[in-house]
C-alpha cells in the first residue's frame, strides 16, 4: 500500500491513490482493458451528446472507453492524474490523446466538450475536490453537454488494500452534488458487479447517473451574426471537424481566456 504525506503528515489521499494506481497499472489494465461490460451503458451516453463533438474520459484509466469511442467514431481524449495508467492508454491506444490532469484542475477552456464521461474516477476525490470537479465539468462541457458519473454505493471513506481511497455515495448524496454543479439528472441506476482488481474480489454495488447540463442564455449564440468567432473554441473546432481535423483534443493548454492547440 502506497501513502504519499501531506505537509501536515497526513496521507495525501488523492496523491496516494496516483501512485497506488501507478504501482497496479499492468495488473489493472490487463484485468479491465478489454472488459466489454460498459459499452451498452456507453452507447447510451452518447445517444445523448448534444452534437458529434469531443468527449473527455475524465479518470481515463488504460484508455479503455477512448479506444471504444474511438471505434464508434467519436473523437475522445482521456485524463488521468496516474502516469501510470496513461503509459499503458498511450501504448494501447496509440492514436488517441491522454494527458496527466486533476480532475479538479481541468486545463480547458469553457464549451469545449460535448460529454464527459467519468467511470469510477471521482469517487477517488474528497467531497471538496469532487465538487470542484464537478463545476469543472460543467464550465468545460458544451450548451446542454451530457455527463455520466458512475461512483460506489455506501456510505464514509475507505482506503483499500492497495492503497486507493474512496468516498462512498448515496443516491442522494451524489444526485444532490450533480444538480447542485448545474446539471439536471436524466437517469439514475443501481448496478451491482463482482469483478474486482483487488486480490480478493469484494462485490460492489455502483450508483450510475446521466445528466445534462443546464444551459443559461449567456451559455450560447443567439445572434450568429454578432457570435460567430473564428478563433473562440466552439466555431474554431465545428471547422476543424467539418474538415477531418482533430476539435478540442488537440487543445494543448487552456483556461477561461486563453488556450493553445497547434495549426498544424
Amino acid at each position: 500500500m502506497v501513502e504519499l504525506p501531506t505537509s501536515d503528515g497526513r496521507p495525501d489521499p488523492i496523491l496516494s491513490t496516483a501512485a497506488a494506481y501507478d504501482a497496479i497499472a499492468p495488473r489493472y489494465a490487463a484485468t479491465w482493458f478489454e472488459d466489454p461490460t460498459l459499452e451498452p451503458t456507453l452507447d447510451e451516453f452518447l445517444r445523448i451528446l448534444p452534437e458529434p463533438a469531443a468527449v473527455l474520459d475524465a479518470g481515463c484509466g488504460p484508455g479503455r472507453d477512448v479506444k471504444a469511442m474511438i471505434a464508434r467514431g467519436i473523437e475522445a481524449a482521456g485524463i488521468d492524474i496516474s502516469e501510470g495508467m496513461l503509459q499503458e492508454a498511450r501504448s494501447r491506444v496509440p492514436n488517441a490523446v491522454f494527458r496527466r490532469m486533476n480532475l479538479d484542475d481541468l486545463l480547458y477552456p469553457p464549451s469545449t466538450f460535448a460529454g464527459i464521461w467519468v467511470c469510477a474516477s471521482l469517487q477517488h476525490l474528497p467531497v471538496d475536490a469532487a465538487q470542484r470537479a464537478l463545476a469543472e465539468f460543467a464550465r468545460i462541457l458544451m450548451p446542454s453537454g451530457a455527463l455520466f458519473v458512475t461512483v460506489e454505493l455506501g456510505e464514509g471513506e475507505q482506503t483499500d488494500e492497495f492503497g486507493r481511497y474512496r468516498k462512498l455515495y448515496s443516491p442522494a448524496e451524489i444526485h444532490s452534488m450533480v444538480t447542485s454543479a448545474g446539471f439536471s439528472v436524466l437517469d439514475e441506476r443501481t448496478v451491482f458487479r463482482d469483478k474486482s482488481t483487488l486480490p480478493k474480489p469484494r462485490p460492489k454495488t455502483w450508483l450510475e447517473v446521466m445528466a445534462r447540463k443546464n444551459s443559461l442564455r449567456g451559455d450560447t449564440c443567439w445572434d450568429d451574426s454578432t457570435c460567430s468567432c473564428f478563433l473562440c473554441p466552439e466555431d474554431r473546432f465545428a471547422l476543424n471537424r467539418e474538415i477531418g481535423q482533430l476539435s478540442s483534443t488537440s487543445i494543448i493548454w487552456g483556461d477561461d481566456h486563453l488556450y493553445l492547440a497547434p495549426d498544424i
